[in-house]
């Protein structure tokens, strides 16, 4: 599945959020790193939320 995700230059890098999962944020030191942190983020989010909801195997 894809997700969109924004982009944003900060004093440490580049900070990432994804609109479509709830408090999801993430940063990294380059444009590179920065959306492989959120996307870290967003399935450690996604999997803990379908523990939580008893729809994971």
């Amino acid at each position: 599945m894809e997700y969109r995700v924004v982009l944003v230059p900060s004093d440490s890098g580049f900070a990432v959020s994804c609109p479509a999962v709830p408090a999801c944020w993430s940063q990294g030191a380059t444009e590179t790193e920065a959306p492989a942190n959120i996307r870290d983020a967003m399935q450690n989010y996604i999997e803990v939320q379908a523990e939580f909801h008893g729809t994971r195997d």
